[in-house]
């Protein structure tokens, strides 16, 4: 509780002692807020006696206690959460006798963060005929009032003409929600739109967009548009993979086979032509080259009535993500007028198609080799491998190939025939491995997949004759040395039997046989002392240390929310030996969390429990008995860094700064300095130096992923998307890991790739953060220009006031070539001589005074 200023308690005294009339010594103001944000506005005053003092919002008086409010005794107001509708003007009206008093008219303003409220159609997908239009409509509300922009496949639409489409927007409530409706003209193919609405508020940039996904189905009617001719293939580019087979031309091309031809080298020699492994290549090219040979002479039979036989969309799957997912977006992000194809679900399936008699082509990428077709061996690469080994070469289980838990993965049995009733056996979809391999049927952090113990054909028949003289030789020898034991047992046991029958003159019982006895636990009496565990608990082993009893952690408030569930504050009586309270981050699970994201919350348990280090959040415990599961932190009191330097920045409006929800300690101001700039980016290296020599990539390094306590100890959090990657160079996540564009490198963004290396350009990120006092980096651009911005060679502006030499770092860091950017520990070192150097300048100008 705030107890009045010195300055008040003073002036009070001598009003009192002079009988003056009744004075408001301390007024409300006038405030700008963020809706959800903690407030106190004040009110104090001085007279012959005690004041008493009410408040009033917009003309009405207030009562002591309301649902978002409370009127302490002092007289100050104070909101929990601030909501738009507690903006207006407030007063205070202070009696003492028969004096009242109100005070000046104070005006609370709230501003929101943008927000999409409503859309439609409400799923952001429809399926269309061929040739018509729709209308598509966004509802967002902010305060102030959000801007609205659209963009038609990733192309921000400026002139609606070029686009065919046409946009209306109106006020629903006034500065607040904006109604954006756009009307498309008929559309020939399928097309992503997507609505983003912005606002500028007291906090920063907000931002919140949707997509719409419009399909548009190709029926027969549009195929009977496209008039064409099937004739044999005779050129050369596709000649390895069509032969002479009959393709489909168009003819409403000037020169159909030339056009066609010239189409099909653009594409394949933008394949050839991308940089990348050897092993990527290989795996790429003959497949890619099959793919698109076929999307651009499609099979055509029928001369009377000629149709191109569309591409079946398992295979343009199976290319695009697996076996070609580095050249795909480098062929389409290209320059050339060709472009690839789409693999959606405008193309058809073959599992569908092939039911109704209506073919689609797999472009020849499954056709299964019978030479290769083997059970015990594998032939050249094990593609045809068709065995039922189904344990790794260190002996973990396999995962099923149907299954997309605990390992997700995207080669489901539909796409690659080799993987047709598999089951959880070893196999090489698409070749893409030197042998058989399987995903491993665990939980455990870094054990994704592994290869089989299954030996190439030629090589399991080695030395025979050796093997087998020394298979009887062991045989005999066994046979010879069981026997003995055998018999010495049985004398031992006879000579054991007759000796305890003589001591032991007692009534022999018969054991109730056990056998054959069934035993139905569910239908046994109810007993109160037993109880039937449905779901054995299976723990991690590396947590069950770790468990603490949920039913002592003692609740104190909400710190946030987030996908898995809520974030608060507790005390945690005894987790730690030496202290009998300590004050805990509680993460709990949400009760109704799907099995991925269980498996995502262990996993990072998991992950933090291996973590010692004093820049690395600690983790203190675990519930999991019992539901819902919950994870212990260490509480760190500043909050999250991101939000700190924010507040900390000198232009950072009073009011924000005046209502932050940290305590500061005596004597601590909030203001950083360029040695408490250096200190904080010198811990963050320090942690990273620690995780990188643990083989781990972090992923997701921010200032909002990194908290802050007292002293301005600083500690890296937020493990949910950090793997090990041992002695693998790259991490490649799945495309439903969110990627945080504006602090990844382009590997990352393209590709998908992470390694340490694209942890060490986030760190370069961290850097600009920090002496930037946490701008949105790249603010004003969307994610799209973000990509383009990078991919011309451009990097970030220095920060005001930032050193050249931290500058320098940075760009280092931001090195397009990975192997060009700096290790941790040399970004540790190069920080800590520059701070050390500040600390001894401070020192010696301090001396000089």
């Amino acid at each position: 509780m705030r107890k009045p200023g010195g300055a008040a308690l003073i002036l009070g005294f001598i009003l009192s002692f002079c009988s003056a009339d009744l004075v408001i010594t301390r007024p409300p103001k006038n405030a700008t807020v963020l809706e959800d944000t903690r407030l106190l506005m004040h009110c104090e005053a001085a007279g012959n006696s005690k004041p008493r003092i009410k408040w009033f919002h917009n003309g009405d008086l207030m009562s002591r206690i309301g649902t978002n409010y409370k009127i302490r005794n002092t007289g100050t107001l104070r909101f929990r959460q601030v909501k738009v509708a507690d903006r207006g003007v407030y007063r205070c009206k202070v009696e003492s006798g028969k004096e009242s008093l109100f005070s000046d008219p104070a005006h609370l303003v709230v501003e929101a963060e943008v927000e999409i409220i409503k859309q439609t159609p409400e799923s952001g997908k429809l399926i269309l005929p061929y040739n018509t239009g729709v209308r598509l409509t966004c509802w967002a509300a902010g305060i102030p009032g959000p801007k609205m922009q659209w963009r038609k496949n990733g192309v921000s639409i400026i002139d609606v003409e070029e686009h065919g489409v046409v946009i209306e927007e109106k006020w629903i409530a006034p500065d607040s929600i904006l109604s954006s409706v756009l009307h498309t003209g008929n559309l020939t193919e399928t097309t992503n739109f997507e609505c983003e609405a912005v606002n500028q508020n007291i906090g920063g940039d907000s931002v919140q967009s949707k997509v719409f996904n419009i399909i548009v189905r190709q029926n027969e009617d549009t195929n009977k548009r496209t008039s064409g001719i099937c004739l044999p293939y005779n050129g050369t580019r596709c000649a390895s993979v069509l032969g002479t087979s009959t393709v489909f031309l168009n003819l409403s091309q000037p020169t159909p086979f030339e056009d066609q031809e010239k189409m099909a080298a653009d594409l394949l020699d933008q394949m050839f032509n991308v940089e990348t492994t050897k092993t990527i290549r290989e795996r790429c090219n003959g497949h890619g080259e099959k793919l698109i040979c076929n999307y651009v002479f499609p099979p055509c039979e029928n001369y009377l009535n000629p149709k191109p036989v569309p591409l079946c969309r398992e295979s343009c799957t199976a290319v695009q993500d697996l076996l070609c997912y580095v050249q795909w977006p480098v062929i389409q992000n290209s320059n050339i007028h060709v472009k690839l194809p789409t693999c959606d679900n405008t193309l058809p399936s073959k599992w569908e198609l092939e039911a109704e008699g209506q073919p689609c082509t797999d472009a020849n990428l499954f056709d299964r080799d019978q030479t290769e077709v083997t059970s015990h061996c594998y032939v050249d690469q094990g593609r045809w491998y068709n065995g039922t080994v189904n344990m790794t070469k260190s002996g973990k289980p396999c995962q099923q190939w149907s299954l997309n838990y605990p390992q997700k993965h995207k080669r489901p049995p539909d796409v690659y025939e080799e993987l047709r009733d598999s089951e959880n056996y070893c196999r090489n979809p698409g070749a893409e491995e030197e042998g058989p391999w399987c995903y491993i049927d665990s939980n455990v952090p870094g054990e994704r997949w592994e290869m089989c113990d299954i030996p190439a054909c030629g090589e399991e028949m080695e030395s025979p004759k050796e093997e087998l003289k020394m298979s009887w030789s062991t045989i005999l020898i066994i046979t010879v040395v069981g026997s003995v034991g055998v018999f010495v047992l049985g004398f031992v046991a006879i000579v054991c039997y007759h000796i305890v029958y003589n001591k032991r003159k007692v009534v022999r019982y018969k054991n109730t046989p056990q056998d054959d006895l069934e035993i139905d636990i569910q239908k046994l009496p109810a007993n109160m002392s037993y109880h039937v565990v449905e779901e054995p608990i299976r723990l991690n082993p590396k947590l069950q240390a770790f468990e603490y009893p949920r039913n002592d952690i003692i609740y104190i408030k909400d710190i946030g929310q987030g996908a898995f569930g809520r974030v608060f504050k507790a005390k945690a009586p005894n987790i730690l030996k030496h202290d009998e309270e300590v004050y805990v981050a509680v993460k709990m699970l949400k009760e109704d969390a799907s099995d991925d994201l269980q498996a995502d919350f262990e996993r990072e348990a998991s992950l933090m429990a291996e973590f010692d280090h004093p820049n690395i959040v600690k983790f203190l415990g675990v519930c999991a008995i019992g539901k819902p599961m919950c994870l212990l932190f260490e509480f760190m009191s500043k909050g999250d860094l991101n939000d700190y330097l924010r507040i900390c920045s000198p232009e950072m409006y009073m009011n924000v700064r005046k209502h932050h929800t940290f305590q500061l300690r005596e004597g601590e101001t909030l203001s950083l300095d360029l040695i408490d700039q250096m200190d904080i980016s010198q811990q963050i290296a320090a942690g990273m130096v620690y995780l990188s020599e643990k083989s781990y990539v972090h992923r997701d390094l921010a200032t909002r992923n990194c908290l802050i306590s007292d002293n301005l100890t600083v500690k890296i959090s937020d493990f949910g998307l950090a793997r090990s990657v041992h002695r693998l160079e790259y991490y490649k996540g799945s495309d439903n890991d969110a990627i945080p564009i504006r602090w990844m490198p382009l590997e990352s963004i393209l590709y998908n790739k992470f390694s340490v290396e694209s942890d060490v350009w986030s760190y370069g990120v961290i850097l600009w953060e920090i002496f930037s006092f946490a701008l949105q980096p790249y603010y004003g651009m969307t994610h799209e220009e973000v990509v383009e911005y990078l991919k011309d060679g451009k990097n970030l502006v220095c920060p005001e006031n930032t050193p050249q030499q931290i500058y320098d770092l940075m760009l280092k860091c931001w090195s397009r070539k990975p192997s060009h950017r700096p290790k941790f520990q040399m970004l540790y070192n190069s920080v800590s001589a520059f701070h050390e150097e500040l600390l001894k300048k401070r020192t010696k100008d301090i001396s000089e005074v």
